[in-house]
């Protein structure tokens, strides 16, 4: 659940969905069981799953059974796939930020436009850069 965010312009759609984005996302992490202490270090660090490398740029226990992570690259399921391997399941992942656009207190199936602030910082991220003269590609 969480935040998305809809645009037409298709250089910030690549940046914020692509695998080797700069671009971070938030999430606020509900488990089914307690979390080892250590968890959200090794996740930092590096958490191998298979021949996959899962690392955040920042993570931080919030309680036994709440986690906050910052992700930076776009893999599939990366936050699951970490806590099994910890074998510990999801019970709620929420994503409530996508780098400078926060989801506050939006409910849920609510939106809104983006202000002119966070359009301008989208479009300062590595990869978006170029022409802006209204054109899509």
């Amino acid at each position: 659940t969480g935040l998305l965010v809809l645009t037409q312009d298709g250089r910030i759609a690549r940046q914020l969905v692509g695998d080797d984005s700069e671009v971070e996302k938030e999430y606020l992490v509900e488990t089914s069981l307690p979390m080892p202490e250590g968890l959200a270090k090794s996740f930092v660090e590096g958490v191998r799953v298979g021949p996959i490398l899962y690392r955040a740029r920042q993570a931080e226990r919030l309680s036994p059974r709440r986690l906050r992570v910052v992700l930076i690259e776009g893999k599939n399921r990366e936050i699951r796939r970490v806590l099994e391997a910890f074998e510990i399941r999801v019970q709620s992942l929420a994503r409530v930020r996508i780098g400078p656009v926060a989801l506050g207190d939006l409910p849920s199936g609510g939106y809104r436009d983006l202000t002119a602030r966070e359009i301008e910082a989208l479009r300062g991220f590595p990869g978006t850069r170029g022409r802006d003269d209204g054109s899509r590609d």
